[in-house]
């Protein structure tokens, strides 16, 4: 399958229910070891009611930060969307 031709998922057989949990954004390591101040990715958690865990989504630094309450419903599936965008645009680069 050739990503930049796209693909659909359908959301709810593949992941059920994702409910909102956390963002967590993940700096950039300066040489000495301690964290910078530019930001690497953002990583949204979002609860899966099929699987019964949690996915880590990474988000580019480039999409601006979404922020959305505890446990919504429905939203979370905006970040899977930048997600697909954003590997689309990482492969275009190459």
């Amino acid at each position: 399958m050739r990503l930049s031709n796209g693909f659909v998922i359908d959301k709810e057989k593949t992941f059920g229910e994702l409910k909102f949990t956390a963002v967590r954004d993940v700096f950039l390591q300066n040489e000495d070891g301690t964290p910078s101040t530019q930001l690497k990715k953002r990583i949204y958690d979002l609860k899966c009611s099929l699987h019964g865990g949690i996915i880590p989504v990474c988000v580019p630094p480039e999409v601006p930060l979404r922020e959305f309450p505890y446990n919504a419903v429905g939203i979370p599936y905006v970040c899977l969307k930048c997600f697909i965008k954003g590997m689309k645009q990482s492969i275009s680069e190459r």
